[in-house]
C-alpha cells in the first residue's frame, strides 16, 4: 500500500508539472518608475495596488494607493495620463481619491469604478471624468473598503469590507442589495479579504488572511475554495503571530482575534501566501498575484492549476491583469527593482 501511494503521488505531480509547463510567458518590458520619495512625476509609482486593462482602447489603469492617483499607460508601457487626487464634481473641487485601492469597468466597459480605502467611497468615471461618487459607505456598514467590481448582467457592484469580514452587493445608486460573511477562518468567513472579480455572475474573492480564493455562484452560495488547507501546528501559529506583529500599526485589533488561520503559507504549488489581486480572462482562466510566494498562479476555468509564472522581476507582486485572450500579462510590484509594472507575453 505504501508503494502504491508513492506511485500515485508521483503520477499526480508529474501531471501537475507537465500541465503547468504548457504555457510559456516571456518577459517583454517594464515601465512605471518606482519612486519612494516626494515629489512624484507623471507615471511614477510608490505602490501599484489595483489594475484593469481597457483592451479596446489600448490602455491599462493602475492605482497608486499611497500617492492617491491612477496612472494610465498604453499597453506598450507609454505613459498617457494621471487621474489626480483633486478633481471637479458639480463645479466644485474636492478630493476624489485619497487612497485609491481597486479599479474596474462597469456597464459595457464605458465607465470605470474606483474604490478608495480612506474616503470609503466609490467613484465612477467616464472618459476620465467623474460622473458619480458615493457618500462614505460607513453608513451602510462598509469598513476599510478595498476590492470592487461590477456585474453588468445583474447591474450591481460587489465590494470588500475588509475590517468586518463582509462582502456587500450594492446597486447602481449605492444602496445595499445583499451582504454576507463575517470575520474568521471558517468556510463561510473572511479574514482580511482584499480583491474580487465577477465572471459570468460568479464572484471570485481573495481571502488574503486565510490564504485562499473563494468562488461563489450567482446566488452567492459558496461553490469552490482554492488553497491548501493544513492542520494547525507551531509553524502556522508562528506565521499568524508574525502577521499580527507586522500589521498592528494599521489594522484594528479585532481582525486578529482569530490567529489560528490554517491555510498554509509555504511555497507549495497548491498554497497561497498573502494573495492580493485577481483577474479572469474571457475564457475563464484565473490569474492570482500570490504575493508572499513571488509568483503569479494561473488556474483554468474548471479550477485546475495551469501555470505558475515566476521571474526575477516578480517580487512581492500585488497587481495582475491579463488581456481578454490571456496572451498579455501585466504584473505590478514595489520591490527594490527600478520599475513597478512588468509586461509578459504568451509565446
Amino acid at each position: 500500500m505504501k508503494y502504491i501511494s508513492k506511485f500515485l503521488f508521483f503520477i499526480f505531480w508529474t501531471f501537475v508539472i507537465s500541465h503547468c509547463q504548457a504555457l510559456n510567458y516571456e518577459y517583454e518590458k517594464s515601465f512605471g518608475i518606482l519612486n519612494f520619495n516626494e515629489p512624484y512625476s507623471d507615471g511614477e509609482f510608490k505602490l501599484p495596488y489595483g489594475s484593469v486593462i481597457d483592451e479596446s482602447n489600448n490602455k491599462i489603469y493602475v492605482t497608486d494607493c499611497p500617492t492617491g492617483v491612477i496612472n494610465i499607460f498604453d499597453l506598450d508601457g507609454n505613459f498617457l495620463l494621471k487621474l489626480p487626487k483633486n478633481c471637479e464634481v458639480n463645479n466644485s473641487k474636492k478630493n476624489c481619491f485619497d487612497l485609491p485601492a481597486d479599479v474596474n469597468f462597469t456597464v459595457n466597459n464605458e465607465t470605470i469604478v474606483v474604490s478608495d480605502e480612506k474616503l470609503n467611497t466609490l467613484t465612477v468615471l467616464r472618459d476620465n471624468k467623474i460622473i458619480k461618487q458615493s457618500t462614505d459607505l460607513t453608513s451602510i456598514g462598509v469598513s476599510y473598503l478595498l476590492g470592487v467590481d461590477y456585474d453588468s448582467d445583474k447591474n450591481h457592484y460587489a465590494v470588500v469590507s475588509s475590517d468586518n469580514g463582509k462582502i456587500f452587493i450594492i446597486d447602481k445608486n449605492f444602496g445595499v442589495k445583499k451582504e454576507f460573511g463575517t470575520l474568521g477562518n471558517r468556510e463561510d468567513q473572511f479574514y482580511s479579504a482584499y480583491y474580487l472579480k465577477f465572471f459570468k455572475s460568479n464572484l471570485y474573492i481573495v481571502d488574503q488572511g486565510n490564504k485562499r480564493i473563494k468562488i461563489y455562484d450567482e446566488n452567492f452560495k459558496l461553490k469552490k475554495i482554492l488553497g491548501k488547507k493544513v492542520t494547525c501546528g507551531l509553524r502556522e501559529i508562528y506565521y499568524s503571530l508574525k502577521d499580527i506583529l507586522n500589521n498592528l500599526s494599521d489594522r484594528k485589533l479585532s481582525k486578529f482575534l482569530n490567529i489560528f488561520s490554517c491555510y498554509e503559507e509555504s511555497d507549495h504549488k497548491l498554497a497561497f501566501s498573502n494573495p492580493h489581486e485577481i483577474d479572469i480572462d474571457n475564457n475563464g482562466n484565473i490569474y492570482i498575484a500570490d504575493t508572499g510566494n513571488n509568483r503569479i498562479k494561473i488556474y483554468s476555468a474548471d479550477f485546475k492549476l495551469k501555470k505558475i509564472v515566476t521571474h526575477k522581476n516578480i517580487k512581492m507582486p500585488k497587481v495582475v491583469s491579463a488581456s481578454n485572450d490571456g496572451k498579455m500579462l501585466f504584473v505590478g510590484t514595489n520591490d527594490t527593482i527600478k520599475y513597478g509594472i512588468h509586461k509578459f507575453q504568451l509565446k
